[in-house]
């Protein structure tokens, strides 16, 4: 999965803030007029998914100040548990300089700009990636910033395993996973393994 200061071109923006299809958990709604939702944000998300891709959040959500989008690839076949939106593929996109950078996105592998977040190897095997998306408003330790909580969701779409959380981080301006107490330094470099994932 590739990654990087990718960048695509903006739409005329008027700053309407929505949520098109809502996370479930305790995220926010951003939206002044779910009915109307941003050009821009579900041609960014497009733009970086594909055509199949929608807008789950759009608005200024993290502590960067910039518009971003929270786009996903929807496992609309998947029966994902209460509380959760099934996902195959994610990102989030932030508005700066009128272009949209990618600040995190996930697929088998979690990624921002700096490295890998919150994943152990590369996994080569042919398993299509199943997550449990949900999104808050407040970290698990308490703070009220935008978070990111996924679950891997096995080819029996039962959850499995502990939750990984990814939030804004201030003092190095980006998403990293946050593991409860502190957050965790990005790795540059993984080993690839043909199957499974290490959870």
């Amino acid at each position: 999965m590739q990654v990087g200061s990718h960048s695509f071109a903006v739409l005329p923006l008027a700053l309407t803030l929505l949520c098109l299809e809502p996370t479930s958990g305790t995220g926010q709604n951003t939206s002044r007029d779910s009915a109307k939702p941003s050009e821009a944000c579900l041609a960014a998300a497009k733009a970086k998914l594909g055509a199949s891709a929608v807008v789950l959040q759009c608005g200024r959500l993290g502590s960067s100040g910039s518009l971003e989008v929270l786009a996903a690839e929807k496992l609309r076949s998947v029966s994902a548990p209460k509380d959760c939106t099934p996902v195959s593929r994610f990102a989030i996109l932030a508005l700066r300089n009128s272009s949209w950078k990618v600040e995190l996105e996930g697929a088998k592998e979690f990624k921002n700009p700096e490295g890998y977040v919150a994943t152990d190897y590369i996994d080569d095997s042919p398993e299509l990636p199943r997550w449990c998306l949900q999104t808050s408003t407040q970290r698990s330790d308490g703070k009220l910033v935008f978070t990111v909580f996924l679950n891997y969701l096995n080819p029996k779409e039962e959850i499995e395993g502990s939750p990984t959380e990814i939030s804004w981080n201030d003092k190095v301006g980006r998403y990293q996973e946050f593991n409860g107490d502190e957050f965790l330094r990005e790795i540059k470099n993984l080993p690839h393994r043909g199957r499974g994932r290490n959870k």
